[in-house]
């Protein structure tokens, strides 16, 4: 299972009674928003100007194909091209190029890219949840 790790440095961090969320700056000039606890905030010693990777499991990554953003309630929305797919008999890989230094990667049944369409070069949109952020500090 692959996971995509992206290093950067936490831009904000607005705290709440429920959690904290962690924004960082993600290229090309996007934020990727992660939802941690505050116990965790504290744990990581998380503030403005922390340096940290940011973890997004490919099974967490959802695709819609085409250039309309998705009408959903992810937080995180990334307008990319397919770089590659890695064809199985029940789940294939899909990797995303969102920007010239950044990939994510989604999994996905067969099935269910083929019913999408899905191939190398097509503009797709890669979205996930806040929640599905896991946060290191470097």
């Amino acid at each position: 299972m692959r996971r995509k790790v992206v290093r950067s440095g936490v831009a904000i961090l607005l705290t709440a009674l429920a959690g904290t969320g962690a924004c960082r700056p993600a290229p090309p000039a996007k934020r990727l928003i992660a939802v941690i606890t505050t116990y965790s905030q504290k744990q990581l010693g998380l503030k403005p100007g922390s340096l940290i990777a940011a973890e997004i499991k490919a099974p967490w990554v959802v695709l819609y194909k085409g250039g309309e953003a998705p009408k959903c309630t992810a937080e995180n929305r990334f307008l990319g091209s397919v770089l590659r797919i890695s064809k199985g008999k029940i789940n294939s890989e899909v990797v995303v190029q969102i920007s010239d230094s950044t990939e994510l990667c989604s999994v996905l049944t067969e099935k269910s890219r083929k019913a999408l369409q899905i191939k190398e070069g097509d503009t797709v949109w890669a979205v996930f949840n806040a929640a599905s952020v896991v946060i290191n500090v470097d």
